[in-house]
């Protein structure tokens, strides 16, 4: 069953929100940046090179994947009903910038937000332009997390501890 656009953002705050990460809304790309700039503060930043991401951080801010606080990714899709986000690695997006930051902050167009992972998979093949996706794509759910032996929640082992999304509208 599909969800109506107003449904489906919804869904994808409340799952955001059970997985403990943000979401924050924008009415356009620039606002969005903005919000991201204020996120953001004065830590330093590794991003993916995207047009979408220009001018949010200054030049000083900038930093190796494994030096930077936050990472600062463009999401080809998120999922309504598990509140993920998708993004496709290739030239330009490292996997590093992706994993390596504590914080991660995920622009997402409002158009990418579709209603379950199978309609996900076939937005991104669509977006690479074929029917096949992309040789890797990653779906992440809420900051990484794992369990020690004795079953105590851990963040941040395999990927960022934070996530915070922006939805804007184009």
């Amino acid at each position: 069953m599909a969800l109506e656009d107003d449904d489906r953002l919804d869904h994808f705050r409340a799952r955001l929100e059970e997985l403990d990460a943000s979401l924050h809304e924008a009415p356009s790309l620039a606002d969005a940046r903005a919000v991201a700039r204020e996120l953001i503060g004065t830590a330093t930043v590794a991003r993916w090179s995207d047009d979408a991401l220009e001018g949010i951080v200054e030049r000083e801010q900038e930093a190796p994947a494994v030096d930077a606080e936050v990472s600062l990714i463009l999401a080809d899709v998120a999922v309504a009903r598990t509140g993920a986000v998708g993004f496709a690695h290739r030239a330009g997006r490292p996997r590093s910038t992706g994993v390596l930051p504590p914080r991660q902050i995920v622009l997402l167009d409002g158009a990418d937000l579709v209603t379950d992972v199978g309609a996900a998979l076939r937005h991104i093949g669509l977006q690479a332009g074929r029917q096949a996706l992309p040789g890797n794509v990653v779906f992440a759910a809420g900051p990484s997390r794992t369990s020690d032996i004795e079953q105590r929640s851990i963040r941040g082992v395999h990927a960022p501890r934070e996530l915070a999304v922006v939805i804007f509208r184009r």
